[in-house]
């Protein structure tokens, strides 16, 4: 089973973005213009792969009580 959620872009793919605002001082200038998108465009992909992470976190890992 792990290997699949390895695998599943679904799920990979957010959780790339979401490690990658919470570990890294990005350059929100140079992401944007390579983006041709605009800082609050850019801002809300990655509050958008925030929610998602969240969602999989949550049906993948269910606190333990």
């Amino acid at each position: 089973m792990a290997k699949d959620i390895w695998k599943d872009n679904k799920i990979q793919f957010p959780r790339l973005l979401a490690e990658i605002v919470a570990t890294q001082d990005l350059n929100m200038k140079e992401l944007c213009e390579s983006m041709d998108l605009d800082a609050e465009e850019v801002g809300e992909l990655f509050e958008r792969a925030e929610v998602e992470w969240q969602k999989i976190k949550d049906k993948w890992c269910p606190p333990a009580y």
